[in-house]
């Protein structure tokens, strides 16, 4: 198996409760061949600061912190991200989510197996009162894939997935 790199790319806006979580679970992976970049989208609740500290314990990790000038929303922040990722893969993480920490390397060894360019995994979404699995389908051919996207009856997110670079 090759190792490509993954970018892991992590808008951060006012997630001061959450960025702890995250950012361990994303450099506790066991998959080694990945870069981190943090976007500041100037939040105000002292998240960043919080990530600068807890990359200390990490310095072994290749790890960027990107800040904007100013508020530019979360789709810019994923732009900026992918602007300056270095990657084979771009991987989304939203600061508020984590990851199982063989997840990087789980959607690695599938792409790897099947040289798809969009590799999705499964997630689970927590509520206030229930939790819910999110489970990809597996799909025959690429072709089948295209048709659920254009019916809307698949998950239309950016998170849980692998995506070649070059598509971007």
């Amino acid at each position: 198996m090759s190792y490509p790199l993954i970018s892991v790319c992590v808008p951060i806006y006012n997630v001061n409760k959450y960025i702890d979580r995250c950012a361990r679970s994303l450099f506790e992976q066991s998959y080694e061949n990945i870069e981190y970049i943090f976007v500041d989208d100037c939040g105000t609740d002292g998240s960043v600061g919080l990530l600068s500290n807890i990359i200390q314990e990490y310095k072994h990790r290749n790890i960027l912190i990107i800040t904007h000038k100013y508020n530019k929303g979360l789709a810019a922040a994923r732009n900026t991200a992918v602007e300056n990722a270095h990657g084979d893969f771009i991987m989304h993480v939203d600061s508020d989510d984590w990851l199982e920490l063989d997840a990087v390397n789980n959607l690695v060894k599938i792409q790897q197996e099947t040289g798809a360019d969009i590799v999705s995994g499964n997630a689970i979404a927590h509520y206030a009162d229930r939790d819910e699995r999110i489970v990809e389908k597996d799909y025959n051919n690429k072709d089948e894939m295209m048709g659920h996207m254009l019916e809307l009856t698949i998950d239309h997110v950016i998170w849980r997935r692998l995506i070649r670079r070059s598509l971007y």
